[in-house]
């Protein structure tokens, strides 16, 4: 269908002005006396069919509501482009400020676990890609770590140890703190890190026991406000992209959700439902019966973003450590 443009409706119009004046033309040459003419003229432009007319004014009707909506839409656009501008602008000023009240920014924070086996044996790699500082003049001279598991009788098989990492000087970890159940380190950066580098760094453990393993598990020593197993981080810098993984064996199967809370007091009473949703638009989320994988862009500081699950029971995993 051709759009009906301000320009058509004139041309349209002009068409009918000038047909109808063709109409009357023959009575104006019939008449030789100039007076009479001029009155014939006068009764001709009065003497147009209803149907002419009402076409005339049914087009400049609608030539006018084109004309207005045109310009009012038009108008509209400027407004919405210049706030979607202001609202820009705010944000990169907000972005900006955010970021001279942190030291240093990370590209992207992947959280990985790989469950070996129905014992929970398990790898645990954190990756740390591109970390840059963010305020001028600061520097970094060392990043702390810890994982402490509350999974009852887990047990730490292999403490961290650096897997590899990506600076222009040595960079070594020190585990200050051993216990049965956790560690605690800092990566130590030769030099410290300053303004123009970039660091990236990935650390692997090894647990016994690392998750729950079986329904009845989650119901005995979960905790009663979160009766679910869960794979979790809490954001307490500025991330650009935040990566969670995790997989179980061939043969394990649950369904996967994942969640956003303020703080790191799990319920699912108090998920945060903007950014549920921004991360379902998004399609951060992907899942299979074993594995789920979280990805969360501009992550928020002091949001806690997990994978939880409830674990099969425990027949079933009695039934598949048989098959081994």
């Amino acid at each position: 269908m051709r759009r009906i443009t301000p320009l058509y409706i004139v041309s349209i119009l002009v068409l009918l002005w000038s047909l109808a004046g063709a109409q009357e033309e023959p009575s104006r040459v019939s008449n030789s006396n100039s007076d009479t003419h001029q009155d014939n003229s006068v009764k001709d432009v009065d003497s147009y069919s209803p149907q002419v007319k009402a076409a005339l004014i049914a087009l400049l009707g609608a030539f006018l509501t084109t004309l207005f909506t045109t310009i009012i839409s038009v108008r509209q656009t400027r407004k919405e482009r210049e706030k979607a501008k202001r609202v820009e602008d705010t944000a990169k000023t907000i972005a900006e400020q955010m970021a001279q009240r942190f030291i240093y920014r990370t590209h992207a924070i992947h959280i990985e676990a790989e469950i070996e086996d129905f014992e929970s044996s398990a790898t645990i790699r954190h990756r740390w890609d591109n970390i840059r500082i963010s305020r001028q003049g600061a520097t970094v001279a060392y990043m702390p770590g810890h994982s402490i598991s509350e999974t009852p009788g887990c047990t730490v098989l292999q403490y961290p140890i650096l897997k590899n990492y990506s600076f222009d000087r040595t960079v070594g970890l020190n585990v200050y703190e051993r216990l049965d159940n956790g560690y605690r380190y800092y990566v130590q950066i030769t030099g410290s890190l300053h303004n123009g580098q970039s660091l990236s760094y990935e650390i692997e453990a090894k647990l016994l026991k690392a998750y729950l393993m079986t329904e009845e598990d989650v119901a005995k020593h979960a905790p009663v406000a979160f009766r679910r197993e869960y794979h979790m981080f809490t954001v307490v810098s500025l991330v650009d992209e935040l990566v969670l993984f995790i997989r179980f064996p061939a043969g394990f199967q649950t369904k996967f959700f994942f969640g956003v809370i303020m703080g790191d007091v799990l319920t699912e009473s108090l998920m945060d439902s903007g950014e549920l949703n921004r991360i379902e638009i998004n399609k951060g989320f992907q899942r299979d019966l074993n594995w789920a994988r979280l990805k969360v862009s501009e992550p928020l500081i002091g949001f806690t973003y997990l994978i939880y699950w409830t674990p099969p029971q425990r027949k079933v995993i009695d039934a598949l450590k048989g098959r081994k």
